[in-house]
């Protein structure tokens, strides 16, 4: 009883939107992958059904609900909006792409990026409504929206399988290093 005080409804409101901005930067992230793949030649995230803004083919369910339900606890009890998240790695068949380690290294940057983008909007909109409304609750959206998709930008560059990064490290390694990395 004496933790459930210490939640307050701002926290509570944090946990819900950091949740929504989760699911929507894993789903964006997902996506763009699975596209920038396509446009390369790689038909497997179109036939792995992931070519989609449905979460449920990107769910894993461990890096999509536990992970960032643990995480979530610390931030309903007050502690600063932090949340990370994954989902199942998109598949990846190089071998058709023209140009391997460059268009690998773009698949593996694009949903980085998509989250970069995505925060950027979201920074964006949050400046507009700072001079166009008074709405605490629209500008915390929007900040955590911001926040969420900053964290999944940088924690996806990290060279740690099977993050986006390792796979940028992978290409710029000799040929047994490189087949150590992307088995991991």
């Amino acid at each position: 009883m004496i933790g459930a005080a210490t939640i307050s409804s701002g926290s509570l409101q944090n946990v819900v939107f950091l949740s929504f901005g989760l699911l929507l930067g894993l789903v964006v992230h997902e996506y763009v992958h699975a596209f920038v793949a396509l446009r390369f030649g790689d038909m497997s995230p179109k036939l792995a059904g992931r070519l989609t803004f449905n979460l449920r083919p990107h769910v894993e369910p461990f890096g999509t609900f536990v992970l960032p339900g643990i995480l979530l606890l610390k931030v309903l009890f007050g502690q600063p909006p932090f949340v990370f998240g994954y989902a199942k790695p998109q598949p990846l068949h190089q071998y058709g792409f023209k140009r391997q380690d460059r268009q690998i290294i773009l698949v593996s940057l694009a949903g980085p990026a998509a989250n970069v983008a995505l925060a950027v909007l979201f920074g964006v909109l949050f400046r507009l409504a700072v001079h166009a409304t008074s709405s605490s609750l629209l500008l915390r959206l929007l900040a955590d929206q911001v926040i969420v998709n900053v964290i999944l930008a940088v924690m996806n560059l990290m060279p740690i399988p099977p993050l986006d990064g390792s796979r940028v490290v992978a290409t710029l390694l000799p040929p047994k290093p490189r087949e150590v990395m992307t088995s991991l």
